[in-house]
């Protein structure tokens, strides 16, 4: 029967096809249309997702402002982003969520006093440098413990000797704020009687870059807390302890949230899903406590 009516009635048969097409093609679009929106990779210094909430809200309550969070580096963003992307309480309060993350000296003092990120990590001092009243427009939501920091290098061990780095290239962060990756350092190399002035130093912009730089050779030396390592897959030979207690940084949040238990609660959740992150060393605005 269809060979017949393919021979026959071939006008018809092929509106059948594409009516037949129209309808499948339909269907998969509103499957699609059901499907919650996956978090996106916007560029390479940024991630994205948006909030659907489960009750559907009336046109002039829909929600347009979004949750800005800036970070020091990519680490562990994929892992808050996909615990806030599944908030039901952030989707009633945003209508999607951008994380972003900047070298250290991107941060201005614009940033915090117009208070453009909802959720900052950074150390006390770079941010009160920056904002003396800082706590007028941030509070603390989380700290991390203190940490120990290394001297790493291949090849031979790191000796703090003018012998030794007479032919050595240091590999730092720039810009000359960072405690761990610049600050410290060069303090451990006064403290061992080491001239910084006299020595080879090389600066990298992002903590990405100064790993490379120490896996591909072009520096010799780098400072770096251990726990960092495996999550950009750095390899060493030797390590030197160069600080046994640095000082953790803090996750400060904008003002106006951390007056919400509720939400800042839900955003203590995901920034204590990040690995470096104590657990154990919460700072919560006044009593606000979370279970």
């Amino acid at each position: 029967m269809l060979q017949n009516f393919q021979i026959h009635n071939p006008v018809r048969y092929w509106l059948l096809l594409l009516v037949a097409a129209a309808a499948v093609l339909l269907a998969s679009m509103g499957m699609v249309q059901q499907q919650p929106q996956p978090f996106v990779l916007r560029d390479y210094l940024s991630a994205s997702c948006e909030l659907t909430t489960l009750t559907k809200p009336a046109p002039q309550q829909q929600q347009t402002e979004r949750l800005s969070i800036l970070l020091g580096s990519s680490l562990g963003a994929d892992k808050m982003l996909e615990i806030l992307c599944r908030s039901e309480l952030l989707a009633q309060q945003f209508a999607g969520i951008d994380i972003i993350w900047r070298y250290k000296s991107f941060l201005s003092a614009q940033h915090i006093i117009e208070q453009q990120y909802d959720v900052m990590w950074g150390r006390d001092y770079a941010l009160h440098g920056l904002v003396p009243d800082l706590e007028q427009y941030y509070g603390v939501l989380a700290s991390t413990a203190p940490f120990k920091v290394y001297w790493l290098s291949k090849g031979r061990p790191v000796a703090l000797t003018p012998e030794y780095l007479a032919d050595k290239k240091i590999g730092v962060l720039a810009g000359g704020i960072s405690q761990t990756f610049y600050l410290q350092p060069i303090t451990s190399l006064q403290h061992a009687g080491l001239d910084a002035k006299t020595l080879a130093f090389r600066e990298y912009n992002t903590l990405p870059a100064l790993y490379q730089a120490f896996e591909s050779g072009e520096v010799d030396i780098i400072p770096t807390p251990l726990w960092l390592l495996s999550s950009y897959g750095v390899h060493y030979d030797y390590a030197l302890l160069l600080e046994p207690a640095m000082p953790g940084a803090n996750w400060y949040i904008k003002s106006g949230l951390l007056s919400s238990t509720k939400v800042a609660c839900e955003l203590y959740q995901a920034v204590a899903a990040v690995p470096f992150v104590s657990t154990e060393k919460i700072m919560l605005a006044g009593d606000l406590r979370c279970d």
